[in-house]
């Protein structure tokens, strides 16, 4: 299975297709299950503080690395975004980085 990537202002969803949510969370280490986030909030913006956040699923950090696992279709909506739809599965959540002026590595900001 090929990996699949989405995209909504700052942040990429690239589809979990090495399979390391699952791992985790049948890992018999506690060490190295993911742990369960209370929050639909996956990032919160710098400039404006207007919010990414799920509207179905379960949001995991394992490693310092934000997984999401949706069972059904879910929403990614945000106020100055077009609202993203993600087919159910696993996802690793990464922040996108470009190069600045300086030819520098840099987070990608909202």
């Amino acid at each position: 299975m090929d990996k699949k990537y989405y995209r909504q202002g700052e942040i990429i969803f690239s589809s979990d297709v090495e399979g390391e949510l699952k791992k985790g969370l049948n890992s018999e280490h506690l060490y190295r299950q993911p742990t369960v986030l209370k929050t639909k909030v996956i990032r919160e913006g710098e400039a404006t503080g207007h919010c990414h956040k799920i509207t179905e699923g379960t949001l995991y950090t394992r490693n310092g690395v934000m997984f999401l696992r949706t069972e059904t279709a879910t929403q990614i909506v945000h106020p100055e975004h077009k609202t993203l739809t993600l087919p159910k599965g696993d996802y690793e959540i990464g922040i996108q980085r470009e190069y600045d002026e300086s030819g520098k590595w840099r987070n990608v900001l909202d």
